[in-house]
């Protein structure tokens, strides 16, 4: 779609008057630093990143600015060539909060239960009853008296008792505020579900569509919540937005192309997409302040999914909206659809890769043009890519794949370069081969008559290690031969000295005898 320029005036629709609530949660960051080291890591893990919501400096002009574009027929947010769409999977992963398949919060019971709450809380039911107040027609505590018993569970290192009181006030504070300085039943139901993020959802959404026609303030969300959701979607190709400018901000939101768009930072993370409860075609939600549906179709492309075709079929989804109290039937019949969840996957979605094809584009373009841009445009923030030439091809394959042709062009250069340098270290290498081998002809005969002298010589000392084995193996016979002798001299020796013992052995007897005869 081409941008308009400056010299074109360009109609715009009214824009609505919105107000964000400033509230002081000094106390709140206060008492979140006392969280270090493994305390930390066990908030994060029971009650996911509730911290980063408390550190989330946001400018309200911004979510002012972008309430602008909100669609309230479809429940989205419509720019020139796309549209924005807070949806369950997002918030999830922003808050690292999972959604269960359990029924989020319904309505606030008409009987207090305050066993329920002093267990929820760990405290005392005496506890509970006794700063258990009312201010405004809402019943709750007031956030001093929870602070107050926050510094205690932390002065005795109870943490675990900290790390509740600690999130409970985050919610009844900063994710569902009723009353300044007051944390409300509801705020401590939803804790107590157990599954904030439908609820928070459905806040966010009735806040922005019940203000957008009468104005006011828009309450009963995270507003950082939704200030963290709308950036991460500007963090690819616009860092710009979140410096200071010059520009104003409807300035800046306004000429954003989907090219400028984060559309993959939380693909990888989201497989499944829940795309409608029971008997309805698209999501009811259940909030604290009223009821109202999303269409999840229109945030496929966001949550990684490519956009082909066009929408025309959401415009005709029933849309649902309503106050609290004020269709109880129809109430009980979205508690009953939240216990059936229709989810879909790459299995039955399209390819996993966050495009739009030229119909979706086209019904886009068709849509803002209908219902008019809150503010006039002028030159993109960043250079755009070359009309696509086919309506069947995505502008992010062609761009894409023209990104590849320069990268591939890039490469051949390289190798071109690569191969003549090659080519020059080997005529390089030849040519000293040459010169080597024309040199060492001269000294061809000279090395012959060393190597003859070399051989003569070899020889010689052959010979005469072998004349030395010889000589050495003749000597060990000699000994072997000596040493033989010798042992047989030495036993013919032992032989006639045996020999002469015997003889003169008998010797001593004949004389003897001869003795004693000539006595006789």
């Amino acid at each position: 779609m081409d941008i308009l320029t400056n010299t074109v005036k360009e109609r715009t629709r009214h824009t609505s008057a919105y107000k964000i609530p400033d509230i002081d949660i000094s106390g709140l960051i206060g008492l979140s630093s006392r969280l270090k080291g493994e305390i930390l890591r066990d908030f994060n893990h029971d009650y996911g990143n509730l911290l980063s919501i408390l550190n989330t400096s946001f400018d309200p002009m911004a979510l002012i600015t972008l309430f602008q574009f909100y669609d309230p027929r479809l429940r989205c947010v419509t720019f020139q060539d796309y549209q924005l769409v807070p949806t369950l999977e997002e918030f999830s992963y922003i808050l690292n909060i999972r959604i269960t398949d359990d029924v989020p919060f319904v309505r606030v019971p008409k009987v207090v239960r305050f066993e329920k709450i002093a267990e929820a809380l760990h405290m005392g039911i005496k506890e509970v009853e006794r700063n258990w107040k009312s201010s405004g027609g809402v019943s709750g505590f007031y956030l001093c008296f929870l602070i107050s018993r926050a510094e205690d569970a932390a002065k005795k290192e109870h943490w675990v008792d900290f790390s509740r009181l600690l999130a409970i006030m985050i919610y009844g504070f900063v994710l569902f505020p009723s009353r300044e300085n007051f944390v409300s039943l509801v705020a401590i139901c939803v804790f107590m579900n157990k599954n904030p993020v439908p609820t928070l959802l459905a806040d966010a959404y009735f806040s922005i569509h019940s203000r957008h026609k009468k104005g006011g303030y828009v309450v009963g969300s995270c507003l950082p919540l939704l200030y963290q959701w709308f950036m991460l979607h500007l963090l690819v190709r616009g860092p710009f937005v979140l410096k200071k400018s010059s520009l104003k901000w409807s300035d800046r939101i306004v000429n954003l192309t989907s090219y400028d768009i984060r559309w993959n930072y939380c693909v990888g993370k989201v497989w499944n997409i829940i795309t409608s409860y029971g008997q309805y075609p698209n999501v009811p939600f259940m909030g604290t302040r009223g009821c109202i549906s999303y269409n999840p179709t229109l945030a496929y492309r966001q949550l990684g999914y490519a956009m082909e075709g066009s929408q025309k079929h959401v415009e005709e989804f029933e849309s649902m909206y309503f106050a609290d109290g004020k269709d109880p039937l129809e109430l009980e019949k979205i508690a009953y659809a939240w216990t059936k969840i229709h989810k879909r996957d790459q299995t039955t979605l399209s390819k996993k890769v966050p495009i739009a094809m030229g119909p979706y584009r086209k019904w886009v373009e068709a849509r803002a043009a209908d219902l008019l841009l809150p503010f006039a445009r002028s030159c993109p923030l960043y250079e755009q890519p070359p009309v696509v030439l086919s309506d069947t091809v995505a502008a992010e394959i062609y761009i894409q794949a023209k990104a590849d042709n320069i990268k591939l062009k890039a490469k051949d250069k390289e190798v071109g370069l690569e191969r003549y340098f090659q080519d020059h270290e080997k005529a390089e290498l030849t040519r000293k081969l040459k010169h080597a081998q024309g040199e060492g002809s001269n000294m061809t005969h000279a090395q012959r008559q060393s190597h003859d002298l070399m051989e003569e010589n070899l020889y010689r000392k052959q010979q005469e290690c072998a004349k030395l084995r010889r000589s050495e193996s003749s000597s060990k016979r000699k000994v072997q031969d000596s040493k033989k002798q010798l042992m047989e001299e030495k036993a013919k020796s032992a032989r006639l000295e045996e020999e002469l013992a015997s003889l003169r052995a008998q010797r001593r007897g004949d004389g003897g005898a001869h003795s004693v005869i000539r006595r006789s």
